[in-house]
Formats: C-alpha cells, sequence, structure tokens
C-alpha cells in the first residue's frame, strides 16, 4: 500500500482525476491461517472462520490512502488538489470567474473530508470559507464561495 497506493493516488491527483475502488472484500478459505488469505486489493480483511464474519474489518493501510480529503465540487477551474496521507493534511488551489453566493453550496467549491481527517479549514486568495458541514458518520464537507475573479486556495491541517 505505501508504494501502490501512494504512488496511484499521487498520479491521480497530479492529473486532477479520482478513482474508485471496489475489491471491498479479501477472499478467505474456511479454516485457512489469515497469512493465506487473499486481502491484495479488498477493504475488508477476509475472514477464515466458519461462517465468516460480515466485516472483520477495515485495512489500516487502505484506509490511510483511500480516506482521503479531496474536491466534489469546484467553483472555477480546478488547477491542483493534493492529499498527504502521512499528515492528513490537504491543499488545492483553484481560479474562479465570478462570486458564488454564500448558502448556496450548489455554486460554490465543496471538499469531502473524511471522518479520519481532523484539521482545521482555511481558506485563502479570491474565496471565503462559507461553512463546514459535519455529518451524522463523522465526515465533513467544507463549502467554499469564491468572492469574486481570481485565484483562491483551500488547506486542511
Amino acid at each position: 500500500d505505501d508504494v501502490v497506493l501512494r504512488n496511484e493516488t499521487a498520479a491521480q491527483e497530479q492529473a486532477l482525476v479520482g478513482s474508485a475502488i471496489y475489491a471491498w472484500k479479501g477472499v478467505c478459505r474456511a479454516g485457512a491461517p489469515m497469512a493465506e488469505c487473499d486481502n491484495a486489493w479488498s477493504i475488508y480483511a477476509g475472514d477464515p472462520a466458519t461462517p465468516p464474519a460480515q466485516n472483520l474489518g477495515l485495512i489500516p493501510s487502505r484506509v490511510k490512502f483511500l480516506a482521503r480529503a479531496y474536491p466534489m465540487a469546484t467553483a472555477g477551474t480546478l488547477t491542483s488538489f493534493s492529499y498527504d496521507p502521512d499528515r492528513q493534511t490537504f491543499t488545492m488551489t483553484a481560479a474562479a470567474l465570478r462570486p458564488a453566493r454564500g448558502g448556496q453550496a450548489d455554486q460554490e467549491t465543496v471538499v469531502f473530508i473524511p471522518s479520519t481527517v481532523h484539521g482545521a479549514v482555511t481558506v485563502t486568495g479570491s474565496a471565503v470559507l462559507d461553512r463546514v458541514v459535519s455529518e451524522p458518520d463523522g465526515t465533513r464537507r467544507a463549502e467554499v464561495a469564491p468572492t469574486g475573479e481570481g485565484v483562491y486556495g483551500v488547506a486542511i491541517g
């Protein structure tokens, strides 16, 4: 994970694209030692018990790289974004063409923040932080309103 997922997610950010990983449960033969379970691309570890548990548990190294902050929507043009899984920090820059009214998330930049990331949200340049919405599962959404034409940045952590 520290090689494949680190490099894969960094390349996606550099290209300004997202991704989806679906292999969510490991495969395990009943009674097999955990070392023989195939968890190569799963989010949940496989369970060799009979019957197997519904979910044996999240694989921490997968959560580290896949539960990440990212821009869900961008007001203007996204020019860069990056999430550091070691420090749990996020930065993005964008260029706005027009102002957005606060309180109208459909016109704002919206950044998803997973429950594992606890840093404060700061905004610089031609935008202001409208609000941070906390969800029941511990995730957050930062809503950022551009104040006019120009470059702005969003940072977490």
